[in-house]
């Protein structure tokens, strides 16, 4: 296992639950090598009292067996705090069910992919402020499954 993380405090939020292998925050716990404060916002719990509490200096918004395409009222509430934490410069790295609530929250749309559930690795590059793939010449590989895809932020 790696080294334990010491400087950066990160916060979980986790959408939903899976119980087959550990839940989504123990699985970024395991992943990074430390434990994380949670906010479970499936639940219920809001967001912005941890970030009072905790006052991280990253997000993790987990995915979830749910689907943003149903924009219940605690999805949307949370696509706005996200959105309001990143503008106060925290960054935000949403996986599956969590890039998708970002997507949405920004002004995107999520919608049921058309062709069905997609399986496969594809191309990542590198944007201008994002220097994670330096070592890679600016491209790597990157696996993907899922069934549902983002559309664009209007202009």
């Amino acid at each position: 296992m790696q080294d334990r993380l010491s400087v950066a405090r990160l916060l979980v939020v986790q959408t939903g639950s899976t119980h087959l292998r550990g839940d989504y925050p123990r699985w970024f716990e395991r992943a990074l090598g430390c434990e994380m404060p949670v906010v479970r916002a499936h639940t219920g719990e809001r967001l912005g009292p941890a970030l009072d509490r905790v006052r991280p200096q990253g997000i993790i918004v987990t995915g979830s067996p749910l689907s943003v395409i149903e924009k219940t009222p605690w999805m949307l509430q949370l696509g706005d705090d996200l959105l309001r934490a990143g503008e106060r410069g925290t960054p935000v790295l949403g996986v599956c069910f969590g890039h998708q609530l970002l997507a949405l929250a920004s002004g995107g749309d999520v919608v049921q992919n058309p062709r069905g559930r997609e399986i496969g690795t594809g191309s990542a590059s590198r944007c201008r402020d994002g220097p994670r793939l330096e070592r890679e010449h600016g491209r790597a590989g990157v696996s993907a499954l899922g069934d549902r895809r983002g559309r664009p932020v209007p202009p």
